[in-house]
């Protein structure tokens, strides 16, 4: 735990001596990296990692809809599981690829609502929103 910690501590510290646009950028990078790549960590990849090599392995996008009623998820979910697991062979890229709609949700939705700083903004939120939705509910961070 005390990575994370440390990670967020350290990311304060950055967002608050520079508002350089570099420097938001690499913030923005680096979650996105930091929580994307993760391997095994949190409370619902024991259910989704074994999901995506079984729809890389077994179903054809024909079999699509009875996989939707297999797997108990949304089609749209399934799908877009389906399609990252007949291109890439390991989990953590589709996990990269849902922070990155995350992230650039969280980006839009800030300057919607005008925000100043960005990614102080991000860091601020992460200790909750950021670590504890992208590390434990996946489908519903990407329906966010």
């Amino acid at each position: 735990m005390w990575i994370y910690f440390l990670y967020n501590t350290v990311t304060y510290l950055v967002v608050s001596v520079s508002r350089r646009r570099a420097v938001g950028v690499a913030v923005f990078i680096s979650y996105v990296l930091f929580v994307g790549l993760r391997y095994e960590t949190g409370t619902d990849w024991q259910v989704y990692k074994p999901n995506f090599y079984a729809l890389g392995e077994s179903y054809e996008f024909s079999e699509f809809w009875s996989a939707s009623v297999d797997y108990g998820q949304e089609p749209g979910f399934l799908l877009l599981n389906s399609i990252f697991s007949k291109i890439f062979t390991e989990f953590e890229y589709f996990q990269c690829f849902i922070s990155i709609v995350f992230v650039a949700s969280f980006y839009y939705m800030s300057k919607t609502f005008g925000a100043k700083n960005v990614p102080m903004a991000l860091a601020v939120s992460s200790s909750y929103l950021w670590m504890n939705l992208e590390f434990s509910v996946l489908r519903q961070s990407l329906s966010i």
